[in-house]
């Protein structure tokens, strides 16, 4: 994955959060996970607390373990984008679930005005969101 040790700096019923050195925050669904929307309430919260102060980050989201996601849930997501300041978003899917959740969240980030693209590997996911800190 990266070259770069990362500590847990959060953790959720179902996602990991953890900073890198260079300021790309991970987030990386649990195995299994499947989001309800008090997961996503969570997740939101954690989210907006690491990136606080830290508004140049860039954030990798890794999605490839999820395996379903309420649809109350998205809804939650759909409305708290905005509220995620980042130079990048960066997605990484594999399964038809993780896909389709990607391509919403490709959907909503159109509007903010911030870069996001989808990848099927977190190395080529992380090259672009090196190249977005730039």
């Amino acid at each position: 994955m990266t070259m770069y040790s990362r500590q847990i700096d959060a953790q959720t019923r179902t996602a990991q959060f953890s900073f890198d050195p260079r300021g790309i925050l991970w987030i990386i669904s649990l195995p299994a996970a499947q989001e309800t929307p008090a997961d996503a309430t969570e997740n939101v919260a954690v989210m907006q607390r690491l990136l606080a102060n830290r508004p140049n980050s860039a954030v990798i989201l890794d999605m490839r373990a999820l395996e379903a996601i309420d649809r109350e849930a998205r809804h939650i997501y759909t409305n708290s984008d905005a509220k995620f300041p980042s130079r990048g978003l960066a997605i990484v899917v594999e399964s038809a679930t993780s896909r389709i959740t990607g391509n919403l969240y490709m959907t909503i980030s159109r509007g903010s005005g911030r870069p996001t693209r989808m990848f099927q590997t977190p190395a080529d996911a992380e090259i672009w969101a090196v190249n977005q800190l730039n």
